[in-house]
């Protein structure tokens, strides 16, 4: 769609991770976790999260729009343990 993003994947468990994004509009990771996934997404493509995983974004450009979607099917399921 428009902008670029920065995402940060953190796997399932029983925490909610702490955000890694501390510094906007940057997008500075300044603790990263050990078992955490970080990546930046070029305009126009698709990000897909795995089930159960945690996420987070932050918009590299000044302008950014996205589109979001979550699937019905399983979507009333406990993250996987």
């Amino acid at each position: 769609i428009k902008g670029r993003k920065r995402w940060a994947f953190h796997p399932p468990n029983t925490n909610i991770p702490m955000p890694d994004f501390k510094s906007r509009p940057s997008c500075h990771i300044e603790k990263q976790f050990t078992d955490s996934v970080t990546c930046d997404q070029p305009e126009g493509t698709v990000m897909w999260v795995p089930d159960g995983w945690w996420h987070e974004t932050c918009n590299l450009d000044g302008f950014s729009v996205g589109v979001g979607a979550l699937s019905h099917e399983r979507a009333d399921d406990p993250p996987p343990a």
